[in-house]
């Protein structure tokens, strides 16, 4: 996921060398694709990937927090049926470009709430700022990771550092880095 939602691929050679350039490989997957519609493509290219991994985790990471029994519809073989089977028109519509019509219904009908009205929101907090708040923990997850280099991770950690003051793209950076680094040192799963 490197690009969409993670490093360059040239951060990413720096700090793990086995890495693969995969520009290519998605560029093939969308010629692929070429005849099919914008619905199609979205929900093939984006839905498995980039949208499931930047949506969903902010759902998980909500529940975790509040210890709820997280169950997405797919993971139910009941619901995941039923929506199989719903007619595509009740679902969206291609030509107006609008998706979820049976929520958008619900919301206009108990609450009054038209979603084409209020617009687009998107739910999110500004980790950088909280981790910098911690900074301390955030420079001891990275450095004492072994996924890294020690010495190539130190220098590139402090060019991300300094140019995150300023710059969102090394704010993430700075973010995703303390996220990868603090999954691989917490993982029970890896041990």
């Amino acid at each position: 996921m490197m690009g969409l939602t993670g490093f360059t691929y040239r951060d990413t050679k720096k700090i793990y060398p086995d890495a693969v350039q995969i520009y290519h490989f998605w560029k093939e997957e969308v010629k692929k694709r070429k005849n099919w519609d914008y619905f199609d493509l979205k929900a093939d290219m984006w839905g498995l990937g980039g949208h499931f991994d930047l949506i969903v985790r902010k759902v998980k990471n909500f529940a975790e927090v509040f210890d709820i029994n997280l169950i997405l519809p797919w993971t139910n073989s009941a619901i995941a049926k039923y929506v199989g089977n719903v007619s595509e028109k009740c679902l969206f519509d291609r030509k107006r470009f609008k998706n979820k019509l049976p929520l958008r219904k619900l919301l206009k009908e108990r609450l009054d709430l038209d979603s084409d009205a209020l617009g687009k929101y998107s739910y999110c907090f500004n980790a950088y700022k909280f981790l910098k708040s911690i900074d301390f923990k955030v420079k001891e997850e990275v450095i004492e990771c072994k996924l890294w280099d020690s010495k190539h991770i130190q220098k590139l950690f402090k060019i991300i550092e300094e140019r995150a003051e300023k710059n969102k793209l090394f704010q993430k950076l700075y973010t995703k880095l303390f996220l990868i680094s603090a999954w691989f040192n917490h993982n029970k799963y890896l041990k």
